[in-house]
């Protein structure tokens, strides 16, 4: 008789599981600053479409790895343009008169140039991570 093996790899799963976690995490982020109530919803909805992207689409840890670190540098440069959103949303619907505005837009502006400057540190350093993880993927390879 011929013995049924599982195609199921739990270390994998949970490499998978830990990555999508990561960048799940970080859309719900992004979602909480851009005014949206979606920030639990995309991180529900991204933890498993990650998990599964990753269980089923890399072969590799490394791959699975610099592909996280990839989409972690996506998210990191778009934290600059979620912050505009957030302030442009705030000043709008929060604040009534004009000096309330402008204290907000001023904010809003000091929050927006750090995050620009947390985000693009991060987003470097993540890019950098990630491409040297699927360089040595790929020599892995050869």
């Amino acid at each position: 008789m011929a013995k049924n093996v599982s195609k199921f790899n739990f270390g994998k799963a949970f490499n998978a599981f830990v990555c999508a976690l990561l960048l799940s995490i970080g859309i719900s982020i992004l979602l909480v600053y851009s005014f949206t109530k979606l920030a639990g919803w995309g991180f529900l909805l991204g933890l498993i479409g990650f998990t599964y992207w990753f269980y089923s689409k890399t072969d590799t840890k490394k791959r699975a790895w610099g592909r996280t670190f990839i989409g972690l540098a996506i998210e990191s440069f778009l934290l600059p343009v979620v912050m505009f959103i957030f302030t442009v949303a705030f000043v709008t619907t929060q604040t009534e008169g004009v000096a309330e505005g402008l204290g907000g837009a001023i904010g809003g502006g000091i929050a927006i140039v750090f995050s620009a400057i947390l985000g693009g540190f991060l987003g470097i350093v993540f890019l950098i991570a990630g491409i040297f993880t699927l360089r040595s993927a790929k020599k892995g390879e050869k």
